[in-house]
């Protein structure tokens, strides 16, 4: 079996394991926050642990990577920092030729994602699934009959940036409205201290100096009726993109993954099946979580070393 250095490299967190190509793990390393400005440093050493975990000597590299990625040269051409920094020409591919000499993978998280999730995942029963991604940011891959969907300029399905707000509210992107500004981890985070301006209401959100995603979904859990009419609208925003998304690509089945859907699915669904008819003409897809909880990086980037070495080329995004 070939034995596969897997890293999920998202945003706030790394996972690498050393996997075989049915998913099969053998050797992890603790989880990493994420270092995007030492990103190359980082992904290295991490390789190199791996080597010195695993039983038995690598044969490739696949990595799922958050951001804009450059799959045929192992480039990041575009990736946020916490901050908000955008940072770009992040040359993995040639430094992990130049370190080690192995095969490597390089593909976006969410489309790596919805690979993982079509093999071996909720998806492997439909032949067409969209996976999105709701965490740090909103972004989605999709599959129809076993084709992942690029687009002419490799940025299809940037689902973040449909329009569900006000034309004149947060932006992302340049775009007001756009989904990943509201629904996002920052972007609730964002949304409610907005509102809390102007709350002439008591809400024990008013007592903490930095709102957080996860301190909204506990208020309202508690009974906060404030907390409860901020998730309330949320819940309108979040039915509209998922709207959008199940007319644009008729998937039967939608599975969601990130922090945010993960630690709070129930809730999510629950407002989003509450409007979401008033955005369709036809029946909603199924909505599941995904099976691989936090993990689904690793996975996502076993799948996509499947994916691409089946199809390799001497132009494949593979170099094999």
């Amino acid at each position: 079996m070939t034995r596969i250095a897997a890293l999920g490299i998202g945003g706030t967190n790394l996972h690498a394991a050393v996997a075989d190509a049915d998913a099969s793990l053998h050797a992890s390393i603790p989880v990493r926050p994420t270092e995007q400005r030492d990103l190359v440093s980082q992904v290295l050493d991490t390789i190199d642990a791996l080597e010195t975990n695993a039983d038995g000597e690598l044969d490739a590299v696949s990595m799922a990577c958050k951001g804009l990625v450059d799959r045929e040269q192992g480039r990041i051409t575009g990736m946020n920092t916490p901050d908000g920094e955008m940072l770009a020409d992040i040359d993995l591919g040639a430094a992990i030729d130049a370190e080690f000499g192995l095969p490597w993978c390089l593909e976006n998280d969410c489309a790596a994602a919805t690979l993982a999730e079509y093999e071996f995942g909720a998806g492997n029963q439909y032949n067409s699934l969209v996976h999105i991604t709701m965490g740090t940011g909103i972004g989605a891959g999709v599959i129809d009959h076993g084709h992942l969907i690029r687009g002419a300029t490799n940025q299809a399905a940037e689902v973040g940036a449909i329009q569900v707000g006000p034309a004149d509210g947060r932006t992302q992107f340049g775009i007001h409205g756009a989904w990943e500004a509201y629904c996002s981890g920052p972007g609730i985070a964002g949304y409610v201290t907005d509102q809390l301006a102007t709350e002439e209401r008591e809400t024990p959100l008013q007592d903490v100096a930095e709102v957080s995603p996860q301190m909204v979904f506990e208020c309202a859990a508690e009974g906060d009726v404030v907390a409860r009419d901020y998730l309330d609208q949320l819940a309108q925003f979040n039915a509209r993109g998922l709207a959008a998304v199940a007319k644009l690509f008729d998937p039967g089945v939608i599975t969601l993954g990130g922090g945010v859907a993960l630690n709070n699915f129930d809730v999510i669904i629950d407002g989003v099946e509450s409007y979401i008819d008033e955005y369709l003409f036809d029946d909603a897809p199924e909505f599941a979580p995904t099976a691989f909880g936090e993990d689904i990086g690793i996975y996502a980037a076993i799948a996509a070393y499947n994916y691409h070495r089946s199809a390799a080329t001497e132009t494949s995004p593979i170099r094999v």
